[in-house]
């Protein structure tokens, strides 16, 4: 299988209206992004597969069957902007959530550098790991289920909380370091979601948020 990189990989996606994610999460509420771009350090292209397959927009699809992927992985980066909304905690899913076996086939994140971007310009940086277990049997989807846990309330797995309210444009991730996968040395990222405030939120552009 023959598989290259392709640098400063940029996307776009125009999204008319905000609504909160079909999970419930108390006080939070996953919030799909307005007018998103999105760009990476790097993007994975596979011999039989379309440009753009493995592309950063992958990544804020809401599909978790989707990814962003990388070679390799530390070092790499995908960033996305976005018009202003409410955050409390940013989710990412580390890994390929096709199925389990994927998901162990290939790297998933460990360490992580994440910088937000306030409305104000100020920017916050966040370090830390996230747990290697997004992927769990448990929902029979198929013959080889991938349970994203966070979606069963078991937030912890994919949750980087930003410790207060804030209003952001802007959220950059880099990749410190990975879990290696057993069959292949690629890295992807399924999803990336905001989780906002509640008492800010309404379908109309955050009136809270400025």
């Amino acid at each position: 299988m023959t598989k290259i990189q392709a640098r400063n990989t940029i996307g776009f996606i125009l999204i008319l209206l905000v609504t909160e994610g079909a999970a419930d999460m108390g006080r939070y509420a996953w919030l799909e992004l307005k007018e998103i771009s999105a760009k990476a350090s790097a993007t994975l292209l596979e011999e039989g597969k379309p440009e753009g397959f493995y592309g950063p927009m992958r990544a804020a699809d809401r599909d978790p069957r989707t990814a962003w992927c990388v070679h390799d992985g530390p070092g790499e980066s995908i960033e996305f902007t976005f018009s202003r909304t409410p955050a409390k905690s940013i989710f990412v899913l580390g890994g390929v959530m096709v199925s389990k076996d994927l998901y162990y086939a290939n790297n998933r994140v460990k360490d992580y550098e994440l910088a937000i971007t306030t409305t104000t310009g100020r920017e916050i940086v966040h370090k830390g790991r996230l747990k290697d277990g997004a992927c769990r049997a448990g929902l029979h989807i198929g013959e080889d289920p991938c349970f994203v846990s966070s979606y069963d309330g078991n937030m912890e797995d994919t949750e980087i909380a930003l410790n207060a309210s804030l209003c952001i444009k802007k959220v950059r991730f880099r990749i410190v370091s990975i879990y290696p996968g057993s069959r292949y040395n690629d890295t992807c990222i399924s999803e990336v979601f905001v989780g906002g405030d509640r008492r800010w939120g309404d379908t109309l552009g955050y009136p809270g948020c400025k």
